[in-house]
C-alpha cells in the first residue's frame, strides 16, 4: 500500500537461501515499511542504488518474527547528503548483521539485538545507532570502519573488535575511544576476543588472512576445484592445488589383508566416529560422513572403522593436528564385484 511518501508491505515472508531486495530504478522517493513477520534462516541482502533526496527509511515492524539468518545492508546511494536507514522498530532475531557503505542500522526497540551473534560495520560511512541499549553478552561487535552511536545509552556486548584488532574487556566511551564511538553513554565489553576457530587457524598457518577474498569455507582459493572446507577437513593446503588432503583407497595390491579394499583419510585429531550404517564425526566445525555403496546409487551399505588405520605400510602420514582413519564395507561378499566408499564433509556451527 502507498500513503504519501511511504510504501507498506503487508505480507509475511519465509526467507530461506539467498534473497535480495533491490531498489535500483528511479529515485527512491518513498520510505518503506515492512509490517509483518519474517521467518527462516537464509540471507537477506538489501540494495539501494537509485538516488533520492535526503535520507530514506526501511522500517521493520514485523512483530513475532523468528528470522535467524543474516541481514546484509549492502549497496546504498541517496542524494543530498542523506543515508538509507534500517529502522528496527520490532525485534528482528537475526544472528548476523552486516552494515556496508552508507547504511545505518538503528536499534529502536528494547531487546532488538538480544539474539544477534555478530554485527559488523564495514565502511567509513557505516553506522550502528543504539537508540535503545543493547545488553547481549553473546554479541561480537566488529567495527572494520564506521561509527557506533551510543545515543545516550549504556550498552553491553560480549566481544569487541576494531580495525581487525580484538579489544580488551572494559568500559568504552566517546571520550576514551573517539575513533569509533560517538554520542553520550558507554559501551561495556565483557570479554576479550573469541578464540580463533580451527578453520581460521588453518588458514593463518598457510599465510592467509581469514575473511579475505577466497577464504570462505565453500570457496576454492587454490583453483583445484575442491572447496576450502574439504581441504581443511582432510588436512590439505589451501594454497597448493596439488594438495587437497588425504583420501586414498587401498586394496590387496597395496598390502591390505582380509579386506578387498579400505578407505584411509586424514581427519581432525580426536574425531570420534559413530553411527550405522554411515559413521559420522563432528569436530572443529566440520562433520564427516563415511558412506558405502555397491552400485553408486544406494549409499546405505554398512560401513565400519578399521583399527588401527591402514597407512599403506608406512606410505602415509597425517599432518600436524590430524590423524589417519580407515574404513571398510562391513558386509561385502566374495561374489561382489564392485564396492565403493566415499567421505563427505560439511560445515557445522561452533
Amino acid at each position: 500500500t502507498t500513503n504519501g511518501t511511504t510504501k507498506t508491505f503487508n505480507g509475511r515472508v519465509n526467507w530461506s537461501g539467498a534473497n535480495t531486495i533491490n531498489r535500483t530504478s528511479s529515485a527512491w522517493s518513498h520510505n518503506t515499511n515492512w509490517n509483518r513477520a519474517w521467518y527462516g534462516d537464509g540471507r537477506i541482502t538489501i540494495n539501494v542504488t537509485a538516488g533520492g533526496s535526503g535520507s530514506r527509511f526501511f522500517s521493520f515492524a514485523g512483530e513475532g518474527s523468528t528470522f535467524s539468518g543474516t541481514l546484509e545492508l549492502n549497496t546504498s546511494s541517496v542524494g543530498s547528503g542523506g543515508a538509507p536507514v534500517f529502522n528496527m522498530n520490532q525485534k528482528l532475531p537475526a544472528s548476523v548483521f552486516e552494515v556496508r557503505n552508507l547504511w545505518v542500522l538503528a536499534n529502536n526497540t528494547a531487546g532488538g539485538l538480544d539474539d544477534a551473534q555478530t554485527i559488523t560495520l564495514f565502511n567509513t560511512a557505516s553506522r550502528l545507532v543504539l537508540t535503545q541499549p543493547v545488553d547481549n553478552e553473546d554479541l561480537h561487535l566488529v567495527v572494520e570502519a564506521g561509527l557506533v552511536d551510543l545515543a545516550g545509552n549504556d550498552s553491553v556486548v560480549g566481544q569487541l573488535t576494531v580495525g581487525g584488532v580484538p579489544q580488551d574487556p572494559g568500559v568504552y566511551t566517546t571520550a576514551t575511544h573517539p575513533g569509533f564511538l560517538t554520542g553520550d553513554g558507554q559501551l561495556t565489553v565483557l570479554g576479550g576476543a573469541p578464540p580463533a576457530s580451527a578453520y581460521d587457524t588453518w588458514l593463518t598457518a598457510a599465510g592467509l588472512t581469514p575473511g579475505d577474498p577466497g577464504t570462505a569455507p565453500f570457496e576454492n582459493l587454490d583453483g583445484s576445484g575442491v572447496e576450502n572446507i574439504i581441504q581443511f577437513a582432510l588436512g590439505g593446503n589451501p594454497m597448493d592445488p596439488a594438495n587437497n588432503g588425504t583420501s586414498i583407497v587401498f586394496d590387496a595390491g597395496d598390502g591390505v589383508v582380509g579386506d578387498p579394499f579400505v578407505l584411509t583419510i586424514a581427519v581432525r585429531e580426536g574425531a570420534v566416529f559413530a553411527g550405522s550404517p554411515t559413521p559420522s564425526a563432528d569436530i572443529d566445525g566440520v562433520v564427516y560422513e563415511i558412506e558405502g555403496s555397491l552400485d553408486l546409487v544406494d549409499w546405505s551399505e554398512e560401513v565400519e572403522e578399521l583399527t588401527p588405520a591402514f597407512d599403506g605400510n608406512g606410505a602415509l602420514s597425517a599432518p600436524a593436528g590430524y590423524e589417519l582413519r580407515s574404513f571398510r564395507l562391513s558386509d561385502i561378499q566374495p561374489g561382489d564385484t564392485k564396492g565403493f566408499l566415499r567421505v563427505s564433509v560439511d560445515e557445522v556451527a561452533l
